[in-house]
């Protein structure tokens, strides 16, 4: 039997051990109860990122893998003419919750309207908000104002099968009903729009022109009345063809075309000549049908500049109303005791009646036009520039390019006495409601950079053309009306572009009209008779309350 002291050695032994066995056993627990609780969190915080933070991306995938969803399109809105006359609305299309785009009047206002397509690649990654089968405005004022035409697609939700197909006699769920877009109304007046693309039209086939525009606008606000580019298309067919057609009907020439103006630029330079003090309004110049300047080289060598006819004396009023070619090279270029503008002045004084700069017209491609001077042509051709160079950009010849929109905002300025007011065709913007969302307001871009008694002197130069100039085939009209016709040069063996600007009535300006005929052989024998043509119908028709 062990001793006391042999138990008390046991009892501690012992006592060791099983303290160091419980040790063992909760430290043991105490891992095990961690492990639980990390394998806790590891689940708490998986089913929160599910559930929480990938809910929603989770959501739509499973409903992707059971639904499926139709996109409804949304109706584009309205497009009407400034009497509300429909220009583009709406068709149902082949398909259920498509459309089409119908355009009422014709191909006369394809130029304007423009035409909508399917989105393109490059369109669908510059803006997230757009569909892989969404219609756009591809051009004019579709496109101008897609921002508004264009409504909010809705959708339908479709449940389908754990093999993907559709559940047979299922209802799809309307998830968002469609929004269509906001209306559009536009300062064009479809009467006059019609009537002008019937006499262009037919002026470009009686001289077997390649083609014609005209601008139709009020000289105190800047709205457009009609816009006419010919040849045209057809926006209710639109085909690939188009794009390679040689007669290029989707290029509009009333704002993206440009070309030399002849003699409508001269009323701009008279003006321009009086501020300058160059000459005064009776100022006699003697035209004898050409002028001869020696050349600053070699004396014995003369350069021959040539106007249309002999005129005899002119002063300035004669000189537009008989579009005198020598005045113009005087007042422009110099000729004897009369210094003239100068290139350099010319330039500015043009740029300011609006040319060479785009007018901020709400329509795609315009065209800036061009007015050269002595360091273009010496950077671009590696050529000096010529007093001659002069004297054909006096006259709109030689290397200056105007657009018909630009000549007629320009023609706007001497009608109302001075502004150049920016050139629009929207009048007002509505939701479906009726409501309106924007409303344009005219925009004066510059004033008073002309005296009025100048400006005058361009006016009465303008009607003695009608009276006893150049534009004598609208004398017998009952509304006097004043204006310039312009005849250029188109290249060797081309007929002459046929130009003619006009403002009327001549003592209260209502419209400012500009017809542009391409190798059209001038403005007396194209531009005049079709803006004649015009003015009869708008005179018949009421528009002119004598």
């Amino acid at each position: 039997m062990p001793s006391l002291k042999a138990k008390k050695i046991i009892r501690e032994h012992v006592f060791e051990l099983g303290t160091h066995a419980s040790f063992l056993v909760s430290r043991r627990l105490g891992l095990l109860s961690l492990g639980i609780g990390l394998v806790a969190l590891i689940l708490f915080g998986k089913a929160f990122v599910l559930t929480v933070m990938q809910g929603r991306e989770l959501t739509t995938r499973y409903d992707e893998i059971h639904s499926q969803f139709e996109w409804i399109l949304a109706p584009r809105g309205l497009i009407t003419d400034a009497t509300d006359q429909p220009l583009a609305l709406n068709a149902p299309g082949k398909k259920e919750h498509e459309f089409s785009r119908i355009y009422p009047q014709g191909e006369a206002f394809s130029c304007v309207l423009g035409f909508i397509g399917r989105i393109d690649q490059s369109q669908l990654a510059q803006n997230a908000s757009y569909l892989p089968y969404d219609l756009i405005g591809k051009t004019g004022i579709e496109a101008q104002y897609e921002q508004f035409l264009r409504g909010k697609d809705g959708s339908i939700e479709h449940p389908l099968t754990l093999q993907q197909e559709a559940v047979s006699n299922a209802p799809g769920m309307l998830i968002n009903s469609p929004t269509p877009g906001n209306n559009v109304r536009l300062t064009l007046d479809s009467a006059m729009q019609k009537k002008l693309f019937e006499i262009v039209t037919n002026q470009v086939k009686k001289f077997n022109a390649p083609g014609g525009a005209a601008i139709l606008m009020d000289p105190h606000t800047g709205a457009i009345k009609s816009l006419v580019s010919v040849p045209t298309y057809d926006n209710n067919d639109i085909t690939v063809q188009l794009l390679n057609d040689p007669a290029r009907p989707l290029f509009n020439r009333a704002v993206s075309a440009a070309y030399p103006p002849g003699s409508s630029i001269k009323p701009f330079l008279a003006a321009s000549a009086l501020h300058e003090g160059v000459v005064t309004p009776s100022t006699i110049v003697h035209d004898r049908g050409k002028i001869e300047v020696p050349s600053s080289y070699d004396s014995r060598v003369v350069w021959t500049f040539h106007g249309w006819k002999a005129l005899g004396d002119v002063d300035m009023r004669k000189a537009i109303a008989q579009s005198s070619n020598v005045y113009f090279f005087t007042v422009g270029g110099g000729v004897g005791d009369i210094k003239g503008l100068g290139i350099e002045k010319i330039r500015h004084y043009l740029s300011l009646f609006g040319f060479s700069q785009k007018s901020g017209i709400d329509l795609g491609s315009e065209n800036a036009g061009f007015l050269p001077s002595p360091q273009w042509k010496k950077d671009t051709l590696g050529e000096q520039w010529f007093i001659g160079d002069t004297y054909n950009s006096s006259i709109g010849q030689g290397f200056v390019q105007v657009t018909p929109l630009q000549l007629a905002v320009a023609t706007a300025a001497l009608a109302n006495n001075g502004t150049i007011y920016k050139p629009y065709l929207l009048d007002h913007i509505t939701d479906q409601q009726g409501k309106t969302v924007f409303l344009q307001t005219p925009e004066a871009v510059r004033s008073n950079f002309l005296a009025s008694s100048e400006l005058q002197v361009a006016r009465e130069g303008m009607r003695q053309a009608v009276t006893a100039g150049t534009m004598w085939r609208l004398r017998d009209l009952p509304m006097p009306v004043a204006g310039k016709t312009g005849t250029a040069q188109a290249g060797a063996g081309k007929p002459y572009h046929g130009w003619v600007t006009i403002f009327f009535p001549y003592d209260k300006p209502e419209l400012v009209l500009t017809i542009f005929i391409e190798n059209g052989e001038g403005g007396e024998q194209s531009a005049v008779p079709a803006a004649k043509e015009f003015l009869e119908w708008y005179i018949d028709n009421a528009k002119f309350k004598n």
